[in-house]
């Protein structure tokens, strides 16, 4: 543990191990005299998160009396416990111990990129909720290949403030926006999934969630899985249906409503308008973009990261839990 004073604010971190894609690290943008190892900072971070998180859910009242759109976008606007966050990352660009907050500060280069609900000008960093999500955004950038050599899993433990949860508010944002065409909720949802980053909703629904001061967004990821298998399908004419992985991340949303939502309304929507005898069902999974890296360096609730050979995939899953998912079931398509 090694700590830097400064007038206003200590800084603690910590960081073991030897090499790139073998470390476990800690960085607390929080005042602490505390010389106690990695695990039993979580434990304490983790712990205080989690009565504060209570307490807000306690005292939270379902936005019943506000009326729509409003009443929607309130809903949909999350608070979350710690969870695990993934990216596949280059080993190269990787910066560890007390360096490590400078792998999220501002740079050029990110605010000229379109990326989904990040249009030129603002920058923003990418995760996936689940291990896959990281690994399908990876080999679709990657022309299918992750690179062991040169590539590991990254996890960071973190919790987050005023996140809108996309998937449930999507009408009401639509109605904000005035977007055009589509109407239905589903097919607003599939436009945002659109394969290109730059598209028309996806640029003007980050814009509007910027303004409106919401620090990131949870969305459908517009890459999957099983590249191979569902372009042969689509050559064949077959229609892909995401079926949404929620994830919970510890908000009142979750608590309230996740079982609810838990089987995919896309698929009835298909069902009951298109029908699914020329269809295809496939798990999009969840993704996280957020707004600025304040959270990812730790301020001010603190941060664990942890990184892994490409190899050690399941190892990388240990801060996870199988009832943080909702896959009502897997699909499997007999051709």
């Amino acid at each position: 543990m090694n700590t830097e004073k400064s007038k206003r604010i200590q800084v603690a971190w910590a960081c073991i191990g030897d090499s790139v894609d073998g470390l476990k690290g800690a960085f607390c943008m929080k005042p602490t005299t505390s010389r106690a190892d990695i695990d039993t900072h979580v434990y304490q971070w983790k712990a205080t998160r989690l009565n504060f998180i209570n307490e807000y859910i306690d005292a939270r009242r379902l936005p019943t009396d506000k009326p729509w759109p409003e009443r929607e976008i309130a809903m949909a606007t999350v608070n979350t416990v710690y969870i695990p966050l993934y990216r596949i990352h280059s080993k190269e660009f990787f910066l560890s111990g007390m360096a490590y907050p400078n792998n999220w500060w501002p740079s050029d280069r990110k605010k000229v990129a379109n990326e989904r609900f990040s249009p030129p000008g603002v920058e923003s960093f990418y995760f996936g909720l689940t291990l896959e999500a990281a690994e399908n955004e990876a080999r679709f950038y990657g022309n299918e290949i992750i690179d062991p050599q040169s590539q590991m899993i990254l996890v960071v433990l973190a919790c987050f403030d005023t996140l809108l949860y996309l998937p449930i508010c999507i009408q009401a944002v639509w109605d904000i926006l005035g977007l055009p065409e589509p109407k239905h909720p589903m097919e607003m949802l599939l436009a945002t999934m659109d394969p290109s980053t730059n598209n028309y909703s996806a640029n003007e629904i980050g814009k509007w969630a910027r303004a409106s001061g919401f620090k990131g967004i949870i969305y459908p990821a517009a890459r999957y899985g099983e590249v191979e298998r569902f372009t042969e399908l689509r050559a064949q004419g077959k229609t892909i249906i995401p079926e949404i992985n929620y994830v919970h991340v510890g908000s009142h949303l979750c608590r309230n409503l996740l079982g609810f939502i838990a089987h995919s309304p896309l698929v009835d929507w298909y069902q009951q308008e298109k029908g699914l005898e020329n269809s295809v069902r496939i798990f999009t999974e969840p993704n996280l973009v957020v707004f600025d890296g304040r959270r990812l360096m730790g301020d001010p609730w603190g941060v664990v990261y942890e990184t892994f050979p490409l190899n050690q995939r399941e190892k990388a899953l240990h801060w996870d839990d199988a009832r943080r998912q909702v896959k009502p079931f897997v699909f499997t398509l007999d051709l």
